[in-house]
Protein backbone atom coordinates (compact mmCIF):
# COMPACT_ATOMS: atom_id res chain seq x y z
CA UNK A 1 0.00 0.00 0.00
CA UNK A 2 1.23 3.48 -0.86
CA UNK A 3 1.81 5.63 2.24
CA UNK A 4 -0.18 8.53 0.73
CA UNK A 5 -3.27 7.93 -1.37
CA UNK A 6 -5.45 10.47 -3.12
CA UNK A 7 -9.16 10.00 -2.45
CA UNK A 8 -12.06 10.63 -4.85
CA UNK A 9 -12.98 13.84 -3.01
CA UNK A 10 -9.45 15.24 -3.52
CA UNK A 11 -8.33 14.64 0.04
CA UNK A 12 -5.21 12.64 0.84
CA UNK A 13 -5.07 9.69 3.19
CA UNK A 14 -1.68 9.21 4.85
CA UNK A 15 -0.75 5.82 6.36
CA UNK A 16 2.25 5.74 8.71
CA UNK A 17 3.76 3.38 11.25
CA UNK A 18 3.00 4.36 14.85
CA UNK A 19 6.46 5.86 15.50
CA UNK A 20 6.43 8.15 12.47
CA UNK A 21 2.85 9.18 13.23
CA UNK A 22 3.79 10.13 16.77
CA UNK A 23 6.78 12.15 15.56
CA UNK A 24 4.54 14.10 13.18
CA UNK A 25 1.89 14.53 15.87
CA UNK A 26 4.42 16.28 18.13
CA UNK A 27 6.03 18.32 15.34
CA UNK A 28 3.74 21.39 15.52
CA UNK A 29 4.59 22.02 19.17
CA UNK A 30 8.30 21.88 18.37
CA UNK A 31 7.97 24.32 15.47
CA UNK A 32 5.56 26.59 17.36
CA UNK A 33 8.18 27.07 20.05
CA UNK A 34 10.69 28.10 17.40
CA UNK A 35 8.33 30.55 15.69
CA UNK A 36 7.18 32.07 18.99
CA UNK A 37 10.64 32.83 20.39
CA UNK A 38 11.69 36.46 20.39
CA UNK A 39 15.31 35.38 20.00
CA UNK A 40 14.35 33.59 16.79
CA UNK A 41 17.53 32.28 15.21
CA UNK A 42 18.66 34.77 12.53
CA UNK A 43 19.80 32.07 10.12
CA UNK A 44 16.50 30.23 10.43
CA UNK A 45 14.56 33.46 9.94
CA UNK A 46 16.53 34.24 6.79
CA UNK A 47 15.73 30.81 5.35
CA UNK A 48 12.05 30.83 6.31
CA UNK A 49 11.59 34.53 5.58
CA UNK A 50 14.08 35.44 2.83
CA UNK A 51 15.60 38.91 2.71
CA UNK A 52 13.48 41.06 0.40
CA UNK A 53 15.76 44.11 0.05
CA UNK A 54 19.51 44.55 -0.13
CA UNK A 55 19.18 48.00 1.42
CA UNK A 56 19.22 47.55 5.22
CA UNK A 57 16.80 50.42 5.82
CA UNK A 58 14.24 49.07 3.36
CA UNK A 59 14.66 45.57 4.78
CA UNK A 60 14.08 46.85 8.33
CA UNK A 61 10.93 48.66 7.20
CA UNK A 62 9.77 45.53 5.35
CA UNK A 63 10.37 43.38 8.45
CA UNK A 64 8.47 45.87 10.59
CA UNK A 65 5.48 45.93 8.23
CA UNK A 66 5.37 42.28 7.21
CA UNK A 67 7.39 40.39 9.80
CA UNK A 68 4.44 39.67 12.06
CA UNK A 69 2.30 38.70 9.07
CA UNK A 70 4.98 36.29 7.85
CA UNK A 71 5.29 34.68 11.27
CA UNK A 72 1.49 34.57 11.57
CA UNK A 73 1.17 32.76 8.22
CA UNK A 74 3.73 30.16 9.35
CA UNK A 75 1.80 29.66 12.60
CA UNK A 76 -1.45 29.31 10.61
CA UNK A 77 0.07 26.56 8.44
CA UNK A 78 1.24 24.89 11.64
CA UNK A 79 -2.36 24.93 12.92
CA UNK A 80 -3.65 23.37 9.70
CA UNK A 81 -1.06 20.61 10.06
CA UNK A 82 -1.94 20.12 13.74
CA UNK A 83 -5.67 19.99 12.96
CA UNK A 84 -5.22 17.04 10.58
CA UNK A 85 -3.93 15.03 13.53
CA UNK A 86 -6.95 15.83 15.73
CA UNK A 87 -8.95 13.24 13.80
CA UNK A 88 -6.22 10.70 13.16
CA UNK A 89 -7.10 7.07 13.43
CA UNK A 90 -4.82 4.86 15.45
CA UNK A 91 -4.97 1.38 13.99
CA UNK A 92 -3.25 -1.84 14.96
CA UNK A 93 -0.82 -1.52 12.03
CA UNK A 94 -0.19 2.21 12.29
CA UNK A 95 -1.92 5.58 12.05
CA UNK A 96 -4.10 7.09 9.36
CA UNK A 97 -4.39 10.83 8.79
CA UNK A 98 -6.73 12.50 6.31
CA UNK A 99 -5.70 15.80 4.75
CA UNK A 100 -8.72 17.65 3.32
CA UNK A 101 -8.19 18.86 -0.24
CA UNK A 102 -8.34 22.52 0.88
CA UNK A 103 -5.45 21.87 3.30
CA UNK A 104 -3.02 19.94 1.08
CA UNK A 105 -1.06 22.97 -0.14
CA UNK A 106 -0.75 24.41 3.37
CA UNK A 107 0.28 20.99 4.72
CA UNK A 108 3.04 20.78 2.10
CA UNK A 109 4.16 24.29 3.00
CA UNK A 110 4.47 23.30 6.64
CA UNK A 111 6.55 20.24 5.72
CA UNK A 112 8.82 22.36 3.57
CA UNK A 113 9.24 25.09 6.21
CA UNK A 114 10.12 22.45 8.78
CA UNK A 115 12.66 20.88 6.41
CA UNK A 116 14.25 24.30 5.90
CA UNK A 117 14.46 24.84 9.64
CA UNK A 118 16.11 21.48 10.18
CA UNK A 119 18.52 22.08 7.31
CA UNK A 120 19.63 25.37 8.83
CA UNK A 121 19.98 23.84 12.28
CA UNK A 122 22.15 21.08 10.80
CA UNK A 123 24.18 23.55 8.67
CA UNK A 124 23.15 21.70 5.52
CA UNK A 125 23.61 23.48 2.24
CA UNK A 126 22.47 22.34 -1.17
CA UNK A 127 21.90 18.58 -1.35
CA UNK A 128 24.99 17.39 0.48
CA UNK A 129 22.85 15.29 2.84
CA UNK A 130 21.03 13.35 0.12
CA UNK A 131 23.43 10.41 -0.04
CA UNK A 132 21.31 8.65 2.55
CA UNK A 133 21.77 7.26 5.98
CA UNK A 134 24.58 4.87 6.85
CA UNK A 135 23.03 2.22 9.11
CA UNK A 136 26.32 1.89 11.03
CA UNK A 137 26.68 5.63 11.62
CA UNK A 138 24.97 7.31 14.54
CA UNK A 139 22.75 10.12 13.28
CA UNK A 140 21.03 12.94 15.02
CA UNK A 141 17.30 13.01 15.63
CA UNK A 142 17.11 16.13 13.45
CA UNK A 143 18.75 14.42 10.46
CA UNK A 144 16.43 11.41 10.78
CA UNK A 145 13.45 13.79 10.96
CA UNK A 146 14.71 15.66 7.90
CA UNK A 147 14.81 12.40 5.94
CA UNK A 148 11.32 11.46 7.16
CA UNK A 149 9.87 14.83 6.15
CA UNK A 150 11.59 14.75 2.76
CA UNK A 151 10.24 11.26 2.09
CA UNK A 152 6.73 12.25 3.21
CA UNK A 153 6.76 15.39 1.10
CA UNK A 154 7.73 13.34 -1.96
CA UNK A 155 4.98 10.79 -1.19
CA UNK A 156 2.41 13.60 -1.06
CA UNK A 157 3.67 15.05 -4.35
CA UNK A 158 3.57 11.58 -5.93
CA UNK A 159 -0.03 11.08 -4.75
CA UNK A 160 -0.93 14.42 -6.33
CA UNK A 161 0.51 13.24 -9.65
CA UNK A 162 3.77 15.18 -9.57
CA UNK A 163 6.81 13.19 -10.49
CA UNK A 164 10.46 14.11 -10.54
CA UNK A 165 10.15 14.69 -14.31
CA UNK A 166 7.96 17.73 -13.56
CA UNK A 167 10.93 19.35 -11.84
CA UNK A 168 13.57 18.70 -14.50
CA UNK A 169 14.42 21.54 -16.87
CA UNK A 170 13.71 20.60 -20.46
CA UNK A 171 17.39 20.54 -21.46
CA UNK A 172 18.21 18.04 -18.65
CA UNK A 173 15.22 15.91 -19.56
CA UNK A 174 16.55 15.33 -23.06
CA UNK A 175 20.23 15.20 -22.12
CA UNK A 176 21.86 12.04 -23.34
CA UNK A 177 19.22 11.32 -25.97
CA UNK A 178 20.29 10.93 -29.52
CA UNK A 179 18.94 13.53 -31.97
CA UNK A 180 15.48 12.51 -33.14
CA UNK A 181 14.73 10.53 -29.95
CA UNK A 182 12.01 11.52 -27.44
Amino acid sequence: MEPVQRQEDGSLRVYLPHGEGLVLYTLPQRIEELLSREDFNRRVAERLFPVAYEDAGKEAEYRKLLGDDLRKSKLESLEVFRKTFEDWEILQEGVEVTIPERSVETWLGFLNDTRLYLGVELDITENDWSAGLDPDEEISEELALLHLLTWLQQCVLDALGFTQEHYMPEDEETAGEEPGEG
